[in-house]
């Protein structure tokens, strides 16, 4: 297609001319925001990628929990029976004491049953030693003149 310059006049040319000018203008600012987007994109993905990856860390220290789990069972188990062992050894130990204590009392107590019975049959004697009437006993009356 030929063109006829002497058809065209000065302002079409120049609004032709303003409007390529224009487009350039216009596919140069979207080049610019594309590559600035991509830039932005890239930097996202390296920060996401970072993040995924403390959070695969982080998942990877919880994966033995588990076994974690069982072994803190098993100690607290373990501590449990431990526990309970003490506690029946001091009971076992208790009653002994208390078994102890109640027979060395009956010892004693028969020791003073036997002393009490040995000092009145001692008082007795000294009584009828004595010919002193024991306390509590009637006197007997004499015959009055």
């Amino acid at each position: 297609m030929a063109i006829n310059w002497s058809n065209v006049n000065v302002p079409t040319i120049i609004a032709v001319g303003s409007l390529f000018w224009y487009m350039a203008q216009d596919n140069a600012n979207i080049k610019s925001q594309l590559t600035e987007q991509e830039r932005y994109a890239g930097v996202r993905s390296q920060m996401t990628d970072k993040n995924f990856a403390d959070l695969n860390a982080q998942v990877k220290q919880m994966q033995d929990l588990p076994f974690r789990m069982g072994a803190q069972e098993a100690k607290t188990a373990s501590l449990s029976d431990r526990v309970d062992r003490l506690a029946d050894a001091i009971l076992a130990n208790q009653e002994a004491l208390r078994k102890d204590f109640n027979s060395a009392v009956e010892v004693i107590r028969k020791d003073f049953s036997g002393l009490s019975t040995k000092v009145e049959v001692l008082d007795s004697k000294m009584d009828s030693i004595i010919d002193k009437p024991r306390q509590g006993a009637s006197i007997p009356m004499q015959p009055r003149l």
